[in-house]
């Protein structure tokens, strides 16, 4: 089931308008993988609204993630920093657990004057245990990444993310931790 709705998500986003734009980014590092497939679905002036899809690979602490999220975030002048929030629904398999959850999160962006092909980035999503189902009772996810424009449609980038969850019983989980570094492709 999980991955028919993942497919589902990334067929949607790869139909959708050519006139918008879309962004495909791969991160890894020794022990795990991570890919991303967004999709812009509104923009003007005032920011955008962005619909992206995940999924996660963890070897080393045996876990699965896919989620599906919808962002928006806007500048906040010409400062060069932007802020925004989203929604997003998890379904994660950590060893023979299951936890499907839905969070709040927060994001922030921040691009020095000067340096536009530098930017910092930042996002913390929580799952109160409301949200939060199956084996789980509530669900932290946040990162940082530090990424660099290498050509028009093309970014580097080093990041830290940090995920774990709390169990039904009182046992926090990682489900993944550490630095991954990747590239991000813009269509």
């Amino acid at each position: 089931m999980t991955k028919s709705l993942f497919v589902a998500f990334s067929s949607v986003l790869l139909c959708s308008s050519i006139a918008q734009a879309g962004n495909f980014t791969l991160g890894f590092n020794d022990y795990s993988l991570q890919a991303s497939l967004s999709q812009v679905v509104s923009q003007d002036d005032r920011g955008r609204s962005v619909l992206r899809v995940d999924g996660l690979y963890n070897d080393r602490e045996d876990s699965k993630l896919f989620s599906a999220a919808l962002e928006v975030s806007g500048p906040l002048g010409n400062t060069g920093l932007e802020l925004g929030a989203g929604i997003k629904g998890y379904y994660v398999k950590i060893n023979k657990l299951d936890i499907a959850a839905g969070g709040l999160g927060a994001l922030a962006a921040f691009t020095p004057p000067g340096v536009p092909k530098l930017k910092f980035a930042g996002n913390v999503y929580y799952c109160p245990k409301v949200f939060t189902s199956l084996d789980g009772d509530r669900m932290l996810s946040s990162g940082v990444t530090a990424s660099y424009e290498i050509a028009s449609r093309a970014v580097v980038f080093l990041g830290y993310t940090d995920t774990r969850a709390d169990m039904e019983n009182n046992q926090e989980w990682k489900i993944d931790r550490g630095f991954r570094g990747g590239l991000a492709l813009e269509f």
